[in-house]
């Protein structure tokens, strides 16, 4: 997926570390975002970071789109403008926003 899971040595991560690479207070925050063909998730950017496991995401921020593909990642600004996040290519999309 995105970014590195850094583990300290010597000290066993939660179940919430191991799945999002974050500790727990951190991962709350974290979302999954699962969309098939045809669907759209609309939110409001603050400063998060929209990691895709697969598929090709389609994103519309602030007039301008961006394809972000399967392994990329693509910060969200921070002026709290709504994101409009859609499947490219009629595949299902995978994502995760944190």
């Amino acid at each position: 997926m995105c970014g590195s899971n850094t583990i300290k040595a010597n000290v066993r991560p939660t179940l919430t570390e191991a799945l999002f690479g974050r500790p727990p207070a951190q991962a709350a925050r974290v979302q999954r975002i699962h969309l098939m063909r045809g669907q759209t998730h609309v939110c409001r950017a603050q400063g998060q970071i929209l990691c895709v496991g697969s598929g090709v995401a389609w994103v519309t921020m602030g007039g301008r789109d961006y394809v972000v593909p399967a392994g990329h990642r693509l910060a969200l600004t921070t002026t709290r403008e709504l994101v409009v996040i859609s499947s490219l290519k009629g595949q299902a999309l995978v994502c995760r926003l944190g």
